[in-house]
């Protein structure tokens, strides 16, 4: 038993070796004491709270152990400044290295809202919306609207608002949905085609997934499993959960919501 642990810990130090090497970074005795104790969490199966301070390059100390672990495990960030940081630079740049030194081939994939992906059935006036009826009428919102219409149905798209055109955000809104307003795959007429569930499927055979706070909050709060089934969870700027959770089950009503309830569930004359 002894024996293995020793193994996997060294096993984590070339790992991390390779990842710093891939970056151009030096070694940090903070780093290496923290890949130390992320990997005994996630081989003992136990809680660990870390603080670590500027510059200890934290999230190589936990990315690395989470892809030597061997099971899938959930990132959750508070940003999504440093969401993209993980799946754009981080993870992208040690991947390669990692793979060589564990001999194994390595995914990730990021998980987000649905309002962060294209609503197909919203953009293509599958049911009444006031926001997409106001487009239509200004001029220089129509444009945006086409650019994004145009980009939706190009081949291979993400329907990522990160990845889409530069468009109003009124745009945007007109033509995407909340999780709650979100009909679910097999009611949607272009269930087969939507953007969220084809990166929430991606996201399920990944062996990291980066997500967010918000997710991960609603999940629990809810009761109700809207990410990837995971082996553990390294939870980032953990500080700042339980805002970000109080963020989550606070409902807003907006104009928009409340004229859409009013269309979608109209007044009892009998009452």
């Amino acid at each position: 038993m002894a024996s293995a642990k020793n193994q996997q810990m060294k096993l984590v130090g070339e790992a991390l070796n390779a990842a710093i090497e891939a970056i151009g970074g030096e070694p940090r005795e903070g780093q290496i004491q923290m890949a130390e104790a992320v990997a005994n969490a996630l081989t003992d199966r136990h809680h660990l709270l870390v603080q670590a301070g500027t510059g200890t390059g934290k999230s190589l100390a936990y990315l690395v152990p989470a892809l030597v672990h061997g099971k899938k495990v959930l990132v959750a960030t508070a940003t999504l400044a440093l969401q993209r940081q993980l799946v754009e630079r981080d993870l992208p740049k040690i991947q390669p290295a990692l793979e060589k030194v564990l001999k194994r081939d390595l995914t990730f994939a990021v998980y987000k809202g649905v309002g962060n992906y294209l609503c197909l059935q919203k953009m293509n006036g599958a049911e009444q919306d006031p926001d997409g009826d106001m487009l239509m009428e200004i001029g220089a919102l129509e444009k945006d609207q086409k650019r994004l219409k145009a980009w939706a149905k190009t081949p291979g798209v993400s329907g990522d608002r990160d990845d889409a055109p530069d468009v109003d955000r009124r745009v945007w809104f007109a033509n995407s949905v909340s999780g709650r307003e979100c009909i679910g795959k097999d009611d949607c007429a272009f269930g087969s085609q939507c953007f969220a569930v084809a990166a929430k499927a991606k996201a399920q055979t990944a062996d990291v997934v980066v997500t967010n706070h918000t997710l991960l909050a609603i999940e629990i709060v809810d009761n109700h499993a809207i990410l990837p089934e995971r082996d553990a969870v390294i939870l980032d700027e953990a500080h700042e959960f339980m805002d970000r959770t109080t963020q989550a089950v606070t409902e807003e009503l907006t104009a928009a919501r409340f004229i859409s309830l009013a269309i979608t569930q109209p007044a009892d004359a009998s009452r």
